[in-house]
């Protein structure tokens, strides 16, 4: 769906998945919704925030951790605790060096709350990257919830779900805007072999924001 700016296209994305959570709460009693990180998904957050959402029954999992501390100005779980602070958050940090050391425990902790998710959300770089999982990377093809993704290019070391768990929801979500990322998105629609591209093939059912 095309809208007419980025205010938009958030605002509806938002409410989309409001009605999926709520769904989920009627039905099941409880509700997880996986959110990515960095600038994108603030307006998304911001409206989510104001919903008629019951948070303390909905579990929320970032897409990717940068292995800073929660409170450091590039964490993800601190923005998602900014701007959602009545969430259930389940971060993918630990108090490990390394995000390969922290890998069992982040790994332990979110396999209790079971798949598939309800609701992922993401969003998508120029490259077309997803959550940490970058064209031409390793973690492209692991088959496990988490992995450590390559420092190299990307600063911050990183742990990130993989494309088996991302695509283990009941709906994916994708926000896309600007000029550079909807060109982006063009050629993983005419099949180019990007991590987007392998994430709406395979997840069940794709809903797609689009905004200038």
């Amino acid at each position: 769906m095309m809208f007419a700016d980025q205010t938009a296209a958030a605002a509806a994305l938002a409410d989309d998945l409001a009605v999926l959570l709520n769904q989920a709460l009627a039905e099941r009693g409880r509700a997880s919704l996986v959110v990515p990180g960095g600038r994108g998904p603030v307006p998304v957050f911001q409206r989510l925030a104001a919903a008629d959402l019951d948070w303390t029954r909905i579990d929320v999992i970032p897409t990717d951790e940068r292995w800073v501390s929660p409170d450091h100005p590039d964490s993800n779980e601190g923005m998602i605790r900014r701007l959602l602070p009545a969430a259930r958050l389940r971060g993918l940090k630990t108090d490990a060096a390394t995000p390969e050391d922290g890998l069992a425990e982040a790994s332990a902790r979110l396999a209790t709350l079971g798949r598939p998710f309800d609701a992922v959300f993401l969003g998508m770089g120029a490259d077309g990257h997803v959550a940490s999982l970058f064209p031409g990377s390793v973690p492209l093809d692991d088959r496990r919830m988490l992995a450590a993704a390559p420092v190299s290019g990307i600063g911050h070391a990183r742990l990130t779900l993989t494309l088996p768990a991302l695509t283990d929801c009941r709906a994916l979500l994708l926000l896309i805007c600007g000029a550079e990322k909807r060109a982006r998105w063009a050629e993983a629609l005419a099949g180019a072999d990007l991590p987007v591209t392998r994430a709406v093939r395979a997840a069940p059912q794709v809903r797609v924001f689009l905004a200038p």
